[in-house]
């Protein structure tokens, strides 16, 4: 960036312990008795995002010389395209260019087998969860961690069930006693996962079932700076025009949506949005620079039925160090996720999977 006249900050404002993973299955005992589910993380997070360096330096530019900053960041719309015909079906498009694509090179190597790759193995990723979730073995050992819970106070079915009843409990609570709630009930949590082998079982399992080796917790490439949850998606969005979500597909071909490029906003402004339909269209659910646990409940910007009608996402946040958004299977940052990624705009033809 620098070589095109820009600057462009490394920023980095977690530690390496607050990078912690915290999946649908946690049983580090000791990190969820100091930090709970990770909210007070999550909202160090939002305010870095809103404090972002970077995205303080291309609002300070004129209009040209923003627009320029984002082909040197991304190559703009002349970037080249590729594409990855995945097995599970369907075609993934992307566009690489500018020092994100010089960089994305020099970790990768030729950006076209590295991006077919990347999509097979996310894609068979995605199915893996869906299997482990609806494993026998694996629910009787949630089962046991349920029973493990009720003997310890906390009457839930699954830890996703957990983690919503704290974040539903701590919003009436003030800030100190909702994080001691928090980390006391994730405390127990992790201990009863240890207790059960509910990682081990979910490894074990994971590991039955005809797909590259993926942790519960699931990936993104590198750890997602925002997370929300929208039944359809985790083994079910295919490709659009310039992006897509690296899971599998249910369309058979992708092509250019014209309403999706028409309702591009032209610059990245940090939202991610969600429509009825594919391309882009019919009703507009939402959108929002901050995270949804859960899009069926009655608060946050995706409400109400909006947890099953989403048919067409886009990712407009900023290029840098907050830029991929995580949808999860299950409310509460629980089960798979698929992601959308820098690059990778807008994705449709979500099929509803349960």
């Amino acid at each position: 960036m620098a070589e095109q006249g820009f600057t462009h900050h490394v920023y980095r404002p977690l530690t390496v312990e607050e990078h912690h993973p915290v999946g649908y299955v946690q049983d580090d005992i000791a990190w969820a008795r100091k930090h709970g589910y990770g909210s007070r993380i999550q909202a160090k997070v939002d305010k870095a995002r809103l404090d972002n360096p970077n995205v303080a330096y291309r609002k300070s530019l004129p209009e040209q010389r923003r627009r320029d900053y984002d082909t040197a960041l991304g190559g703009g719309a002349e970037a080249r395209e590729v594409s990855a015909e995945v097995p599970a079906g369907g075609t993934y498009r992307k566009r690489v260019g500018g020092c994100v694509g010089k960089a994305e090179e020099q970790l990768y190597g030729d950006p076209e087998a590295w991006f077919a790759a990347d999509k097979t193995a996310t894609g068979l990723q995605a199915h893996a969860m869906e299997a482990v979730l609806d494993d026998s073995r694996f629910t009787a050992a949630v089962e046991r961690w349920s029973q493990c819970m009720r003997r310890a106070g906390h009457s839930y079915a699954d830890p996703g069930e957990a983690r919503e009843a704290v974040r539903q409990q701590t919003r009436r609570l003030p800030e100190t006693k909702a994080f001691e709630t928090e980390r006391e009930i994730a405390g127990t949590d992790a201990t009863c996962d240890r207790d059960t082998s509910l990682r081990k079982v979910a490894e074990k399992r994971e590991a039955h079932h005809p797909a590259p080796a993926v942790h519960p917790d699931g990936r993104c490439g590198r750890e997602p700076t925002r997370r929300t949850h929208m039944r359809k998606t985790a083994a079910a969005l295919a490709a659009l025009g310039l992006a897509v979500l690296g899971v599998s597909a249910t369309a058979t071909t992708a092509h250019a949506g014209p309403t999706c490029d028409a309702k591009w906003p032209g610059a990245r402004d940090g939202m991610v949005r969600a429509w009825q339909l594919n391309d882009c269209s019919g009703t507009y659910l939402g959108g929002t620079e901050a995270d949804d646990s859960d899009w069926g409940n009655s608060s946050g910007p995706f409400q109400g039925s909006d947890e099953n009608r989403a048919s067409s996402v886009m990712n407009s946040g900023y290029v840098g160090s907050y830029d991929i958004v995580a949808f999860y299977r299950l409310t509460n940052h629980g089960g798979g996720y698929a992601c959308l990624k820098p690059g990778e705009l807008y994705a449709d033809k979500a099929a509803a999977t349960s």
